[in-house]
């Protein structure tokens, strides 16, 4: 193997290369095969350093990586999206009112999801695993009157983007009116973050003016006018919501006049969220800023390169099992959720009584057995959603995704990190202020003196520019590292979903646990 000769020995920070390993941890009698595992085990141990390794030796120059991650290129990027997203909007209601803008073709029918196809959710950390599916997430298919209705040969699976198809349960009643509510709060609080009608750039560029985060439980009003009047269609669309409210399982012709009418107003709305903010409604997903910029949902136009659509409508028999199993399923999460938060309140007073100290034996009881109850009982229970239907997966997934975005807010300005620059920064300028006696106070950066720390901090944003840009790029650059590491875990973590898929796939189930044994071990 030769002993590095030459060569000056590894940091102890710093990950070794496999000759490096190899020197300093395998033995001369280990076979190729053993040291390569080994390494294997070494790099997933030290996972972090490699990724540091890798950002400082290749991404930190690579302009396609800093498009993605460095936050003045995010930066640019949003505001630029705001530019664009204004003109899109503009576009789009010149062509809603000369009657230009194309309705979307319905997604081509395979029948229902079988349960071996269906996406599994998998929550992407312990305090998703405990969020409740919200009460209208319900959805199911696959009842007997459907798969008469609507039986077919073909197997739904994802599209070439790795995209879901929307289940037949979008056109449920119910589901069609909470999808078509949601939307118009989407609007709302995209139109309003984006400064879409008020052509204000203040929020795009000032931290103070801009919230993080949104809500968007219901549809707002911005400057006095609804995002609904957008679609000139208001009126229509309040009055079937309170109709379709009150619709029954069996579903009539006169309940199918009235989902006509909202899934064309949901489609202008899909239409609108992909066209102006490059949102991908049915498919939960969002262009990021640098990828809306780099290429513009306007630009998107190949075949599946478009947002998500519904199928066509199932029958009027197929819609009445779809609206049952739905009611059933709703009904059945609410008594769930009901008993959760009971049996929550329930533990909780549990706790705050007065109890024995953890890992104290009462007489008569072996000290091992208390010690084993109280660690299981300490252990996070792993909320899931295996034995809900493919279609009540799809619905739980888009929810969620809309209900963070509400909730949290622009996800690329988040990774802009305009807080926590401005925050850091105005702390680091405090760091330089000196109090020398009562009245006399100095600054780290230069000689002179003040009266007050109010005029030292003047000082510093005026006389001392300079350190004040190069302590921004310090906090910039380190933002930058933070936002390439975590897109990396991230994207290490999806590699390990999907082959323990592939391994359920193929019955693997030995394989599957050695692989979640391997994941955590990973990170």
């Amino acid at each position: 193997r030769g002993r590095g000769r030459g060569r000056g020995a590894a940091r102890d920070d710093e990950p070794l290369s496999f000759r490096e390993f190899c020197v300093r941890h395998v033995s001369d009698a280990a076979t190729p095969a053993e040291a390569e595992h080994r390494y294997e085990q070494y790099k997933r141990d030290h996972a972090e350093a490699f990724r540091r390794r890798d950002f400082e030796r290749f991404a930190r120059d690579d302009p396609k990586v800093r498009a993605k991650h460095d936050p003045r290129a995010i930066e640019e990027a949003i505001k630029r999206r705001a530019e664009m997203a204004r003109d899109a909007a503009r576009e789009f209601e010149e062509d809603l009112a000369n009657g230009k803008v194309p309705t979307l073709p319905p997604a081509k029918s395979s029948g229902p999801l079988e349960s071996k196809d269906a996406p599994t959710l998998e929550p992407s950390s312990e305090r998703d695993a405990e969020k409740p599916m919200d009460s209208s997430n319900v959805s199911i298919e696959g009842t007997d009157v459907v798969e008469g209705a609507r039986q077919k040969n073909v197997e739904k699976r994802k599209d070439a983007r790795g995209r879901w198809p929307v289940p037949d349960a979008a056109w449920a009643p119910t589901r069609l009116a909470f999808d078509l509510r949601r939307m118009e709060a989407l609007v709302t609080a995209l139109d309003e973050e984006k400064r879409v009608r008020t052509f204000d750039d203040s929020s795009l560029t000032d931290p103070a003016s801009s919230p993080t985060k949104l809500s968007g439980n219901v549809p707002g009003e911005q400057d006095g006018k609804k995002a609904d009047d957008v679609f000139h269609d208001a009126e229509d669309v309040s009055r079937a919501l309170d109709e379709v409210s009150d619709v029954a399982e069996d579903v009539t012709e006169q309940t199918l006049a009235l989902l006509d009418l909202l899934a064309a107003a949901a489609d202008r709305r899909v239409c609108y969220l992909w066209r102006v903010h490059g949102v991908d409604y049915y498919a939960g997903a969002e262009l990021t800023a640098d990828e809306y910029v780099a290429r513009p949902p306007s630009a998107r136009i190949g075949e599946g390169e478009g947002c998500l659509a519904r199928g066509e409508r199932p029958n009027a028999e197929a819609l009445s099992g779809i609206a049952r199993a739905f009611a059933e399923e709703q009904q059945a999460h609410l008594e769930a959720e009901h008993e959760k938060k009971v049996g929550g309140e329930r533990a909780s007073a549990e706790d705050a009584a007065p109890k024995p100290e953890d890992g104290a034996a009462e007489d008569g009881e072996d000290k091992d057995t208390v010690l084993v109850a109280n660690a299981n009982a300490t252990k996070p229970t792993r909320v899931t959603n295996n034995t809900s239907s493919p279609a009540s997966k799809w619905a739980s997934r888009v929810d969620r995704c809309w209900r963070v975005r509400l909730e949290q807010g622009d996800a690329s300005l988040a990774r802009a990190g305009r807080d926590v620059v401005e925050r850091e920064l105005e702390a680091w300028k405090r760091s330089c202020v000196v109090q020398h006696e009562e009245n006399r106070f100095g600054c780290t950066l230069s000689s002179k003196m003040f009266v007050a720390p109010e005029f030292v901090l003047k000082h510093i944003n005026v006389k001392q520019a300079d350190a004040v840009a190069r302590q921004r790029d310090v906090i910039l650059d380190r933002l930058f590292l933070e936002n390439y590491l975590a897109a990396r875990r991230d994207e290490e973590k999806s590699a390990r979903r999907e082959k323990r898929a592939e391994r359920r796939a193929k019955g693997d189930v030995g394989g599957g646990a050695r692989a979640g044994g391997a994941a955590q071990q990973e990170m």
